[in-house]
């Protein structure tokens, strides 16, 4: 098993934002968190990576409990989050924005990660020496992507990818997480686009008011009309 949380508990100073969590990635899957906006995705995503605070439960990564690890030590374990808003240098250039996502995690082929990412996304080869803040949004996320990758993830945390993109830009980014998915590295997204993105990953949690509300396949969850009424609300096209 890549992560499990078991009565996973977290949110802000002693205010609960979620609550009674327990849910599974199984290596080598691509796995959807889903819910509106304020449902607690960030909030648990960012308690997973060490960046919120963990209040009840437990996580174990890899078949180690890295409960109370620093967000620091989760990276080098190869847990990997791409943050809603990217957080960007944005003074830096393209290749160096890079190059600090290999910063913290030793033994790692730099020159090899990066030119994977190129492969993934051309666009920031031919930009690698101008500053993230001059990219557009797409383009910025995809820098957020990469810089991830520069680290090794074993597994990657996405929160809202689609935030601020085009349709066609966000389409991108999902094709490049089922490449990466299928190159190995296992994926959690967060995502308030339902319909797309349970047409990429292979099994789903939906999250209401801060509880898993349902889950399963999601070729069940699209099928299933009490689960888009409910909880998926009207689809994205």
């Amino acid at each position: 098993m890549s992560l499990r949380l078991t009565g996973f508990c977290a949110g802000y100073g002693r205010v609960p934002v979620v609550r009674d969590i327990n849910l599974e990635i199984a290596t080598g899957r691509i796995v959807g968190l889903l819910g509106a906006n304020g449902a607690g995705k960030t909030t648990l995503m960012r308690a997973v990576s060490g960046l919120a605070t963990m209040q009840g439960g437990r996580i174990e990564f890899a078949g180690n409990d890295v409960t109370s690890l620093s967000s620091a030590d989760l990276v080098a374990r190869g847990l990997i989050q791409v943050p809603q808003g990217r957080h960007l240098f944005g003074e830096m250039s393209v290749r160096e924005n890079l190059e600090m996502g290999a910063y913290l995690v030793a033994g790692l082929d730099e020159k090899a990660r990066m030119q994977e990412v190129f492969s993934l996304f051309p666009i920031l080869r031919e930009r690698e020496r101008q500053a993230a803040a001059l990219l557009s949004g797409g383009e910025q996320q995809m820098l957020a992507v990469g810089r991830a990758l520069m680290s090794g993830p074993r597994c990657l945390l996405m929160d809202e990818p689609s935030l601020g993109l085009a349709p066609k830009a966000f389409d991108l980014i999902l094709d490049v997480i089922k490449r990466i998915n299928a190159a190995g590295t296992t994926v959690f997204i967060a995502e308030q686009n339902a319909r797309k993105v349970l047409r990429v990953v292979h099994y789903c949690y939906v999250l209401e008011n801060g509880r898993i509300a349902a889950e399963g396949e999601s070729s069940l969850l699209l099928a299933d009309d009490r689960i888009q009424r409910s909880y998926l609300g009207v689809a994205h096209a």
